[in-house]
Protein backbone atom coordinates (compact mmCIF):
# COMPACT_ATOMS: atom_id res chain seq x y z
CA UNK A 1 0.00 0.00 0.00
CA UNK A 2 1.32 3.49 -0.90
CA UNK A 3 0.22 7.04 -0.18
CA UNK A 4 1.97 10.41 -0.44
CA UNK A 5 2.30 13.88 1.09
CA UNK A 6 3.63 17.04 -0.57
CA UNK A 7 5.94 19.89 0.54
CA UNK A 8 7.82 17.82 3.14
CA UNK A 9 11.18 19.38 4.10
CA UNK A 10 12.64 16.56 6.19
CA UNK A 11 11.82 13.12 7.58
CA UNK A 12 13.93 11.39 10.26
CA UNK A 13 13.28 8.53 12.67
CA UNK A 14 14.78 6.40 15.39
CA UNK A 15 13.46 3.29 17.09
CA UNK A 16 10.63 5.06 18.95
CA UNK A 17 9.87 8.34 17.19
CA UNK A 18 9.14 9.75 13.75
CA UNK A 19 9.75 13.42 12.84
CA UNK A 20 8.17 15.00 9.75
CA UNK A 21 8.98 18.63 9.01
CA UNK A 22 6.88 20.84 6.78
CA UNK A 23 7.67 24.48 6.05
CA UNK A 24 5.73 25.87 9.02
CA UNK A 25 5.17 22.82 11.24
CA UNK A 26 7.11 20.03 12.88
CA UNK A 27 5.35 16.76 13.73
CA UNK A 28 6.90 14.45 16.32
CA UNK A 29 4.57 11.48 16.51
CA UNK A 30 1.32 13.15 17.65
CA UNK A 31 2.98 16.40 18.79
CA UNK A 32 2.68 19.42 16.46
CA UNK A 33 5.08 22.40 16.81
CA UNK A 34 4.79 25.64 14.85
CA UNK A 35 7.99 26.77 13.09
CA UNK A 36 8.81 30.40 12.34
CA UNK A 37 11.26 31.63 9.71
CA UNK A 38 14.35 31.79 11.94
CA UNK A 39 13.62 28.87 14.25
CA UNK A 40 16.19 26.12 14.76
CA UNK A 41 15.02 22.77 16.10
CA UNK A 42 17.08 20.23 18.03
CA UNK A 43 16.01 17.05 19.77
CA UNK A 44 17.72 15.09 22.53
CA UNK A 45 16.72 11.85 24.22
CA UNK A 46 14.42 13.73 26.58
CA UNK A 47 13.85 17.25 25.27
CA UNK A 48 12.78 19.22 22.20
CA UNK A 49 14.55 22.57 21.86
CA UNK A 50 13.40 25.45 19.67
CA UNK A 51 15.57 28.56 19.38
CA UNK A 52 14.95 31.72 17.35
CA UNK A 53 17.99 33.66 16.14
CA UNK A 54 16.05 36.93 15.82
CA UNK A 55 14.18 36.79 19.13
CA UNK A 56 17.04 35.08 21.04
CA UNK A 57 14.50 32.70 22.55
CA UNK A 58 14.97 29.12 23.73
CA UNK A 59 11.89 26.93 24.22
CA UNK A 60 11.92 23.42 25.71
CA UNK A 61 9.44 20.53 25.45
CA UNK A 62 9.96 17.38 27.53
CA UNK A 63 9.60 13.64 27.12
CA UNK A 64 10.57 12.93 23.56
CA UNK A 65 13.11 10.29 22.65
CA UNK A 66 14.93 11.71 19.65
CA UNK A 67 18.46 12.73 18.74
CA UNK A 68 18.89 15.61 16.31
CA UNK A 69 17.24 17.82 13.74
CA UNK A 70 18.82 20.97 12.31
CA UNK A 71 17.77 23.58 9.76
CA UNK A 72 19.75 24.98 6.86
CA UNK A 73 22.53 27.51 7.67
CA UNK A 74 22.61 26.46 11.32
CA UNK A 75 23.28 23.41 13.48
CA UNK A 76 21.88 22.59 16.87
CA UNK A 77 23.54 19.61 18.59
CA UNK A 78 23.45 18.01 22.01
CA UNK A 79 26.47 17.36 24.24
CA UNK A 80 24.27 15.42 26.66
CA UNK A 81 20.69 15.65 27.93
CA UNK A 82 21.35 18.94 29.72
CA UNK A 83 23.72 20.82 27.39
CA UNK A 84 23.37 21.74 23.74
CA UNK A 85 25.31 23.92 21.33
CA UNK A 86 23.86 26.19 18.63
CA UNK A 87 25.98 27.33 15.71
CA UNK A 88 24.51 30.10 13.55
CA UNK A 89 26.41 30.64 10.29
CA UNK A 90 24.26 33.65 9.38
CA UNK A 91 25.59 35.60 12.34
CA UNK A 92 29.39 35.57 11.85
CA UNK A 93 29.83 31.89 12.72
CA UNK A 94 28.84 32.28 16.36
CA UNK A 95 28.40 29.22 18.52
CA UNK A 96 26.60 29.27 21.85
CA UNK A 97 26.46 26.70 24.64
CA UNK A 98 23.14 26.35 26.45
CA UNK A 99 22.09 24.48 29.58
CA UNK A 100 18.52 23.19 29.41
CA UNK A 101 17.50 23.29 33.08
CA UNK A 102 18.37 27.01 33.35
CA UNK A 103 17.19 27.72 29.79
CA UNK A 104 19.87 30.28 29.00
CA UNK A 105 23.12 30.82 27.13
CA UNK A 106 26.09 29.92 29.37
CA UNK A 107 28.89 30.29 26.82
CA UNK A 108 29.27 32.34 23.66
CA UNK A 109 32.16 32.37 21.19
CA UNK A 110 33.10 32.71 17.52
CA UNK A 111 34.45 29.98 15.27
CA UNK A 112 37.25 31.22 13.01
CA UNK A 113 36.15 30.67 9.42
CA UNK A 114 33.19 28.83 7.94
CA UNK A 115 33.17 25.49 9.75
CA UNK A 116 31.08 22.34 9.81
CA UNK A 117 30.74 20.67 13.21
CA UNK A 118 31.69 16.98 13.17
CA UNK A 119 31.53 16.22 16.89
CA UNK A 120 31.96 17.84 20.29
CA UNK A 121 31.97 17.24 24.02
CA UNK A 122 31.94 19.64 26.97
CA UNK A 123 35.62 20.62 26.37
CA UNK A 124 36.40 20.21 22.66
CA UNK A 125 34.81 20.62 19.26
CA UNK A 126 35.84 18.87 16.01
CA UNK A 127 35.21 20.78 12.75
CA UNK A 128 36.13 20.76 9.08
CA UNK A 129 36.56 23.82 6.86
CA UNK A 130 33.51 24.20 4.60
CA UNK A 131 35.31 26.45 2.11
CA UNK A 132 38.59 24.57 1.66
CA UNK A 133 37.00 21.18 2.51
CA UNK A 134 40.40 19.63 3.14
CA UNK A 135 41.16 20.41 6.80
CA UNK A 136 40.00 18.79 10.06
CA UNK A 137 40.50 20.77 13.29
CA UNK A 138 40.10 19.82 16.93
CA UNK A 139 39.68 23.01 18.99
CA UNK A 140 38.90 23.72 22.61
CA UNK A 141 35.53 25.16 23.58
CA UNK A 142 37.43 28.46 23.97
CA UNK A 143 38.55 28.28 20.33
CA UNK A 144 42.16 27.14 20.93
CA UNK A 145 43.63 24.75 18.34
CA UNK A 146 44.47 21.31 19.80
CA UNK A 147 45.36 19.46 16.57
CA UNK A 148 44.89 19.83 12.81
CA UNK A 149 44.89 17.38 9.90
CA UNK A 150 45.25 18.49 6.26
CA UNK A 151 44.45 16.24 3.29
CA UNK A 152 47.01 15.77 0.50
CA UNK A 153 46.85 18.46 -2.20
CA UNK A 154 43.82 18.27 -4.49
CA UNK A 155 41.59 16.16 -2.22
CA UNK A 156 38.37 17.51 -0.68
CA UNK A 157 36.07 15.95 1.92
CA UNK A 158 33.03 14.43 0.23
CA UNK A 159 30.51 13.64 3.00
CA UNK A 160 30.05 14.35 6.69
CA UNK A 161 32.92 12.72 8.64
CA UNK A 162 31.82 10.02 11.10
CA UNK A 163 33.01 8.75 14.48
CA UNK A 164 33.00 5.24 15.91
CA UNK A 165 34.74 4.59 19.23
CA UNK A 166 37.81 6.90 19.07
CA UNK A 167 38.15 6.80 15.26
CA UNK A 168 37.13 9.79 13.14
CA UNK A 169 36.87 8.66 9.51
CA UNK A 170 35.87 10.25 6.21
CA UNK A 171 36.34 9.91 2.47
CA UNK A 172 37.63 12.53 0.04
CA UNK A 173 37.92 12.84 -3.72
CA UNK A 174 40.36 14.34 -6.24
CA UNK A 175 39.63 15.42 -9.83
CA UNK A 176 35.92 14.77 -9.52
CA UNK A 177 35.88 11.11 -8.64
CA UNK A 178 39.10 9.84 -10.24
CA UNK A 179 40.72 9.17 -6.85
CA UNK A 180 39.07 8.36 -3.51
CA UNK A 181 41.22 8.84 -0.37
CA UNK A 182 39.74 7.44 2.85
CA UNK A 183 41.29 8.28 6.23
CA UNK A 184 40.84 7.18 9.84
CA UNK A 185 42.17 9.53 12.55
CA UNK A 186 42.59 9.15 16.31
CA UNK A 187 39.96 11.60 17.56
CA UNK A 188 42.09 12.54 20.59
CA UNK A 189 45.42 13.21 18.88
CA UNK A 190 44.73 13.55 15.13
CA UNK A 191 47.17 10.69 14.41
CA UNK A 192 46.52 8.79 11.17
CA UNK A 193 45.42 5.26 12.13
CA UNK A 194 44.81 4.01 8.57
CA UNK A 195 44.39 5.40 5.05
CA UNK A 196 43.24 3.91 1.75
CA UNK A 197 43.52 5.19 -1.81
CA UNK A 198 41.15 3.96 -4.55
CA UNK A 199 41.21 4.84 -8.25
CA UNK A 200 38.79 4.26 -11.11
CA UNK A 201 37.22 2.01 -12.39
CA UNK A 202 34.14 2.42 -10.19
CA UNK A 203 34.37 -0.96 -8.47
CA UNK A 204 37.83 -0.15 -7.12
CA UNK A 205 36.93 3.25 -5.72
CA UNK A 206 33.85 2.21 -3.74
CA UNK A 207 34.16 2.13 0.03
CA UNK A 208 31.11 1.44 2.18
CA UNK A 209 30.35 4.36 4.56
CA UNK A 210 26.81 3.70 5.88
CA UNK A 211 27.51 3.00 9.55
CA UNK A 212 25.60 0.31 11.45
CA UNK A 213 25.76 1.70 14.99
CA UNK A 214 25.06 -1.64 16.65
CA UNK A 215 27.95 -3.65 15.18
CA UNK A 216 30.18 -0.64 14.23
CA UNK A 217 30.63 -1.82 10.64
CA UNK A 218 29.96 0.19 7.47
CA UNK A 219 27.80 -1.17 4.63
CA UNK A 220 27.37 0.00 1.06
CA UNK A 221 25.52 -1.04 -2.08
CA UNK A 222 26.50 1.26 -4.94
CA UNK A 223 26.89 0.49 -8.62
CA UNK A 224 26.95 -3.30 -8.78
CA UNK A 225 29.03 -3.86 -5.61
CA UNK A 226 27.91 -4.71 -2.08
CA UNK A 227 30.59 -4.14 0.54
CA UNK A 228 31.22 -4.32 4.29
CA UNK A 229 33.99 -2.19 5.79
CA UNK A 230 35.45 -1.99 9.32
CA UNK A 231 36.18 1.72 10.06
CA UNK A 232 38.09 0.91 13.25
CA UNK A 233 40.69 -1.33 11.59
CA UNK A 234 40.45 0.21 8.12
CA UNK A 235 39.88 -3.24 6.57
CA UNK A 236 37.34 -4.43 3.98
CA UNK A 237 35.39 -7.35 5.49
CA UNK A 238 33.34 -8.48 2.49
CA UNK A 239 32.83 -7.65 -1.18
CA UNK A 240 30.10 -9.15 -3.33
CA UNK A 241 29.13 -8.32 -6.92
CA UNK A 242 25.37 -7.91 -7.35
CA UNK A 243 22.95 -7.44 -10.24
CA UNK A 244 24.37 -4.73 -12.53
CA UNK A 245 20.88 -3.55 -13.52
CA UNK A 246 20.08 -2.26 -10.00
CA UNK A 247 22.88 0.30 -9.44
CA UNK A 248 21.68 1.93 -6.16
CA UNK A 249 22.64 5.51 -5.31
CA UNK A 250 21.14 5.87 -1.78
CA UNK A 251 21.72 3.59 1.24
CA UNK A 252 20.28 3.58 4.77
CA UNK A 253 20.30 1.01 7.59
CA UNK A 254 17.11 0.21 9.53
CA UNK A 255 15.97 -2.98 11.26
CA UNK A 256 19.26 -4.75 10.34
CA UNK A 257 18.57 -4.19 6.64
CA UNK A 258 20.47 -2.10 4.10
CA UNK A 259 17.73 -0.22 2.24
CA UNK A 260 18.51 1.32 -1.14
CA UNK A 261 16.97 3.32 -4.00
CA UNK A 262 18.20 3.07 -7.58
CA UNK A 263 17.47 4.31 -11.07
CA UNK A 264 15.56 7.29 -12.50
CA UNK A 265 12.19 7.93 -14.12
CA UNK A 266 10.54 4.61 -15.09
CA UNK A 267 13.62 2.65 -14.00
CA UNK A 268 13.44 3.73 -10.34
CA UNK A 269 13.43 0.86 -7.79
CA UNK A 270 13.87 0.34 -4.06
CA UNK A 271 14.59 -2.64 -1.83
CA UNK A 272 16.88 -4.02 0.85
CA UNK A 273 19.68 -6.47 1.59
CA UNK A 274 19.28 -8.50 4.78
CA UNK A 275 22.46 -7.88 6.79
CA UNK A 276 22.05 -11.17 8.64
CA UNK A 277 22.79 -13.18 5.49
CA UNK A 278 23.97 -10.48 3.01
CA UNK A 279 21.26 -11.48 0.53
CA UNK A 280 18.98 -9.26 -1.57
CA UNK A 281 15.47 -9.99 -0.23
CA UNK A 282 13.31 -7.16 -1.58
CA UNK A 283 13.30 -5.35 -4.93
CA UNK A 284 10.27 -3.31 -6.00
CA UNK A 285 9.63 -1.05 -8.99
CA UNK A 286 9.00 2.61 -8.15
CA UNK A 287 8.41 4.42 -11.51
CA UNK A 288 8.73 8.22 -11.55
CA UNK A 289 7.77 10.98 -13.97
CA UNK A 290 10.65 13.20 -12.78
CA UNK A 291 14.38 12.73 -12.34
CA UNK A 292 14.13 12.53 -8.54
CA UNK A 293 16.61 11.50 -5.83
CA UNK A 294 15.26 9.98 -2.63
CA UNK A 295 16.12 9.89 1.06
CA UNK A 296 15.17 6.73 3.00
CA UNK A 297 13.53 6.38 6.42
CA UNK A 298 12.03 3.18 7.84
CA UNK A 299 9.86 3.38 10.97
CA UNK A 300 7.44 0.93 12.57
CA UNK A 301 7.05 -1.24 9.46
CA UNK A 302 6.54 1.73 7.13
CA UNK A 303 9.00 2.90 4.48
CA UNK A 304 9.27 6.67 3.88
CA UNK A 305 10.90 7.89 0.65
CA UNK A 306 11.28 11.69 0.45
CA UNK A 307 12.23 13.31 -2.83
CA UNK A 308 15.05 15.82 -2.37
CA UNK A 309 14.12 18.04 -5.33
CA UNK A 310 10.31 18.08 -5.29
CA UNK A 311 9.69 17.48 -1.54
CA UNK A 312 7.19 14.69 -2.15
CA UNK A 313 6.97 12.03 0.55
CA UNK A 314 5.93 8.50 -0.42
CA UNK A 315 4.88 6.17 2.40
CA UNK A 316 4.80 2.41 1.88
CA UNK A 317 3.20 -0.12 4.18
CA UNK A 318 3.40 -3.81 3.47
CA UNK A 319 -0.01 -5.42 3.14
CA UNK A 320 -0.56 -8.42 5.38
Amino acid sequence: MKYSKKDIVKVIANKNDLVIQEKNHLYINDLKINIEENDYIGLSYKNIIKTNSDKKEVSVWNNTNFLLLSKEHSTLNFIDNSLFILVDFDYENIYSLYKINVNKNIYHSKIDGFKNIIHFDSEKIWVNDMLEQNIIDCISIKNELIWQYTLPEGFTIFKQPQIVDDVLFFDSFKNGNEENFVVGLDIKTGEVLWQLLFKIPYKEQLLATTLHKENKLCYGYLGNLYQIFNPISGKIVLEKEMNEKINPYTNAIYDNKLWFVSGKYEECKFGYINLANNELELLQDFPQEDDETFEIVYHQKKLYLRGKYYNNLYIFEREE
